[in-house]
């Protein structure tokens, strides 16, 4: 799943990961087959891991979980944060 950190819809209303996110893990939950597994990338460094995982656990208890932060090395040497990728499995 590659959802986007935000936007606007048709009618201007807004669209943010950090308030939809559990919304997406619900409904993923219900489309996800027994053996299947998911990867999510959040691209919003306002959505923090202490954030996903209990969504995540609260829709797969019987899941492994792995959250990763996505971050790019500058050529200044400063690191670039730009979300999480979690995966579950």
């Amino acid at each position: 799943m590659d959802p986007p950190a935000f936007g606007l819809g048709a009618k201007k209303e807004r669209w943010k990961i950090e308030n939809k996110f559990p919304e997406l893990v619900q409904v993923a939950s219900r489309l996800l087959s027994q053996n299947g597994f998911l990867i999510i990338n959040t691209y919003s460094p306002k959505l923090k891991e202490e954030e996903i995982q209990p969504v995540i656990k609260n829709y797969f208890p019987n899941k492994k979980i792995e959250i990763n932060k996505l971050s790019l090395k500058t050529t200044t040497g400063k690191i670039l944060e730009y979300g999480e990728l979690t995966r579950v499995y």
